[in-house]
């Protein structure tokens, strides 16, 4: 993803929810330096609207904490992710 794709992105998103008055809140896992980086973009862009909050996590078991239970933890799915690949 490039700085216009997240830009375009985000501005979908403020359109979207911003007439409706809703509050959309992004969890992403960012668990290497690039994918970091670029959420953390994401996230500076959501600080200019109240509709768009994006959270950004490092640690997959801080977010897992913050997730539902959906059966298995974030690691659990990763894990099984990268055997299958």
């Amino acid at each position: 993803m490039t700085f216009d794709d997240l830009n375009s992105i985000h501005a979908r998103l403020v359109r979207h929810y911003g007439p409706r008055r809703q509050k959309l809140t992004i969890f992403l896992y960012a668990p290497d330096d690039l994918t970091f980086g670029m959420t953390r973009i994401l996230q500076s862009m959501s600080t200019m609207t109240d509709h768009v909050n994006v959270q950004v996590f490092r640690d997959c078991e801080a977010l897992n904490s913050i997730l539902p239970e959906v059966g298995k933890s974030l690691c659990e799915l990763r894990t099984s992710l990268h055997e299958n690949c």
